[in-house]
């Protein structure tokens, strides 16, 4: 990781917000132990999905919520995963939505298990509104998640023609670790 973006990334902060929302992450218990592994960051540029990431630890997961900024979209993303031996297996994603003041949400990402052994499973992510239990619209953002420095991570188009939906899938990704670096199973 570059100079440049271990500065840009900072723990988030859980300040008091007028006209703010709360956030809370979930995931079931069952993916705790399966893929313990569990990331999630705030952007500050929610088109770009960059300049700045505040991080959400795994000691944040499944516990109270967060207050977050209303009044224009956000974008955060999630991941989860494991690592065993040389081998390392995500799932992550990165989505957008348009808070409201005073509502809480529940950002999931749930493991979806493949009956065929020869795919890999896939996770799905979506926010709920917890006082309706209904999901919240978002934009799924299709560009991968990459740490390329201080390019963007997302396409701003996605954001002025967005494609809404309920919940967003992504497909899990091997990678093997070897001496030098790494190539997909």
């Amino acid at each position: 990781m570059s100079t440049a973006q271990k500065s840009s990334y900072r723990d988030f902060v859980n300040s008091e917000i007028s006209n703010s929302a709360r956030v809370r992450f979930v995931r079931n218990v069952d993916e705790k132990r399966m893929y313990p592994r569990f990331n999630s960051h705030l952007y500050d540029n929610f088109a770009e999905c960059r300049g700045g990431q505040q991080n959400f630890t795994k000691e944040l997961v499944d516990e109270s919520y967060f207050n977050i900024p209303t009044g224009e979209l956000v974008s955060f993303s999630i991941g989860i995963g494991r690592t065993m031996s040389f081998i390392r297996l995500t799932c992550s994603g990165i989505v957008t939505f348009n808070p409201e003041a005073g509502h809480e949400y529940s950002i999931r990402i749930d493991v979806v298990r493949s009956n065929d052994q020869k795919t890999l499973d896939h996770c799905t992510i979506n926010v709920v509104d917890d006082k309706s239990g209904e999901n919240v619209r978002i934009i799924p953002r299709t560009k991968p998640f990459a740490f390329t420095g201080l390019a963007p991570n997302c396409d701003p188009k996605e954001v002025d023609n967005p494609k809404w939906l309920n919940e967003d899938t992504k497909q899990f990704q091997c990678i093997i670790q070897k001496t030098g670096g790494s190539e997909s199973c």
